[in-house]
């Protein structure tokens, strides 16, 4: 019998409270189960960070959208998962 491989779909929006901006279906993932490499980590905290907060970095909504867009991009490249972002 033949096993397909199924990734692990999960959407990416900022949100506000402890956990990781990536949410799979009914299970917000914490950061702790991601497995990141730092720049990553740190550049998707940076992220949800500015999307929530006045961060003074200055950024438009047009660059916080275009940032979850290439971070849906490198999310499922480095954890192996369909990763979404829908602004």
């Amino acid at each position: 019998m033949e096993m397909l491989d199924q990734k692990i779909k999960a959407r990416l929006f900022p949100d506000y409270g402890p956990g990781s901006p990536l949410w799979t279906p009914g299970h917000r993932v914490e950061w702790h189960e991601l497995e990141l490499g730092p720049s990553l980590r740190a550049r998707l905290r940076a992220w949800n960070e500015d999307a929530l907060h006045d961060t003074g970095r200055d950024l438009s909504d047009e660059d916080i959208v275009s940032e979850g867009f290439e971070l849906a991009r490198l999310l499922s490249d480095e954890l192996q998962w369909t990763v979404t972002y829908e602004p």
